[in-house]
């Protein structure tokens, strides 16, 4: 008998090829299963690996990444180079991936990324293996009968307040990343004791969750690490 699958969110992996697949591993991810990636899966990290990252991920028929601010960042620096515009050739990219992209794309190869990043919804609207209604968006979701037209709502969280994080959008859950999960609980003037670690943000309704534990600053920020969470039984993993 098959087994039957989950369904797994992860958020700002940023170029941490290795931490992936460690997270991969320890969900013993299968093809019955499910995965959306909240956005940020490049820049920062620790041993950045960008390219092993994007192959991983774009090769896997059941793994669907949502836009970050980041990834919407390289790919208007890639576009702009592909285009030949004098901006970028006289202005560095901000962050480290561009530079690895050089090295080790060719020029068609950077345009295949460039295809796979723009593909990217900034929203998803679906449902678990419950059937549970989810709203997925990278640091702020939406009604979708909103059709929010600014997408640095979606990318930036430019709306976020207590009430959206206390409440969120009814029959909905929402997941988001973007912002570390020590954040958005001060936001919320919680009174948390400091842990040696980030955990996964969740309110006391369990409608709203934050996936960002900080993995951008591994080796920065000893706290910092990846998160997943389980959709279908809210269940956490750290890596």
């Amino acid at each position: 008998m098959k087994k039957k699958g989950y369904t797994y969110c992860i958020s700002d992996i940023h170029n941490d090829y290795r931490s992936f697949c460690a997270m991969c591993k320890e969900i013993s991810f299968s093809d019955s299963d499910q995965m959306y990636i909240i956005g940020d899966i490049f820049d920062r990290g620790l041993n950045p690996e960008p390219v092993e990252l994007y192959h991983e991920i774009s090769k896997a028929s059941n793994i669907f990444p949502i836009m970050g601010n980041h990834d919407k960042w390289l790919l208007e620096y890639l576009i702009e180079y592909l285009e030949g515009k004098s901006t970028a050739y006289s202005i560095p990219y901000r962050y480290n991936t561009f530079g690895i992209l050089e090295q080790q794309l060719t020029r068609d190869e950077m345009y295949q990324l460039a295809v796979w990043i723009d593909q990217m919804p900034l929203q998803i609207d679906m449902e678990d293996g419950n059937g549970k209604k989810y709203l997925l968006a990278h640091a702020q979701t939406f009604l979708p009968v909103d059709k929010v037209a600014d997408e640095s709502a979606y990318l930036m969280g430019r709306f976020l307040n207590q009430e959206y994080l206390l409440n969120g959008w009814g029959e909905y859950i929402s997941v988001i990343g973007h912002y570390n999960s020590d954040i958005l609980y001060q936001w919320l003037d919680e009174n948390r004791t400091v842990i040696d670690a980030m955990v996964i943000f969740s309110n006391s309704k369990q409608n709203v969750f934050g996936t960002d534990c900080g993995n951008a600053y591994r080796g920065i920020d000893r706290r910092g690490r990846l998160g997943c969470l389980r959709l279908e039984d809210k269940y956490c993993f750290y890596v």
